[in-house]
């Protein structure tokens, strides 16, 4: 289990994120693209450090945690794979009536959708390959902690598509 100062630290960086959504939404027509570029850089720095936060600890630690401890942590695991997934996917409805003009709030937040999806699959893609040219010698935590993320990915897409 992670300690509580990792917790709150993790804590804060989804506030930061969300503060960052949040400001992005507000004033969609004042970003450039270069904007969204550093956004992406901030939520790929923020997801890699996520990523390793949801790996479970060792074993001897794992069962040495009480149910309350296990049941802390399966929570925490959730809000870090809802903080990977919840910039991808906000405000997808609302990009339905697409003013094309090249400043159109809802064209750059299409943009910024596809930017930070794309920066993601990239990575995810990169941490398989990295994973893959390391076996047999990968600790089981860090295929899983993998895979937490994508299948949370992958559910959330199925979703938002209506599967």
């Amino acid at each position: 289990m992670p300690s509580p100062a990792v917790i709150d630290v993790a804590i804060g960086a989804v506030g930061m994120v969300t503060a960052l959504q949040d400001s992005v939404q507000s004033t969609p027509d004042q970003l450039s693209p270069e904007h969204m570029r550093l956004l992406a850089s901030i939520y790929i720095s923020l997801v890699q450090v996520l990523i390793h936060e949801v790996r479970y600890p060792a074993d001897d630690v794992y069962q040495s945690m009480s149910a309350d401890e296990k049941e802390q942590f399966r929570c925490y695991r959730q809000d870090i794979s809802d903080t990977i997934v919840s910039p991808i996917f906000q405000n997808v409805s609302r990009v339905c009536c697409i003013d094309y003009s090249p400043h159109s709030p809802p064209l750059l937040q299409m943009y910024t959708n596809c930017l930070l999806r794309e920066t993601l699959l990239l990575l995810l893609k990169n941490y398989v390959v990295s994973l893959s040219s390391a076996l047999p010698n990968v600790a089981w935590q860090d295929a899983e902690s993998l895979l937490y993320v994508v299948c949370n990915i992958t559910e959330d897409t199925m979703f938002m598509r209506g599967e």
